[in-house]
């Protein structure tokens, strides 16, 4: 399946957007990462969503990532200008202890 997205995305020109919930729940670290790892060396833009929570069992930290591929440093310059300003509406502060949990682990 993840061989058609890739088709798929190379010849419609979408950018794929991956939600890696359950990363490690599947098939294995691996296993589950193949479709991430395929995209990512094929195309020049993937955004991708990933969770600790259920991975580290912190479902109350809000632990977990968002990172966008881009195919130049002006766009991921752009991108990080916005990234930056929507976070800093949601939040100023978030904790820190859940990201450390992690980090540690």
């Amino acid at each position: 399946q993840w061989h058609t997205v890739l088709e798929l995305a190379q010849t419609q020109g979408f950018i794929p957007f991956i939600d890696v919930a359950y990363q490690g729940f599947g098939d294995g670290l691996d296993e589950d990462a193949y479709g991430v790892r395929l995209l990512t060396a094929n195309l020049p833009e993937v955004i991708i969503a990933a969770s600790c929570s259920k991975n580290f069992g912190l479902y109350r930290e809000r632990v977990g990532l968002a990172a966008i591929i881009t195919a130049d440093t002006a766009t991921r310059a752009s991108i990080q200008t916005q990234i930056q300003s929507v976070a800093r509406g949601i939040y100023s502060m978030p904790p820190s202890y859940g990201g450390a949990l992690v980090d540690i682990i």
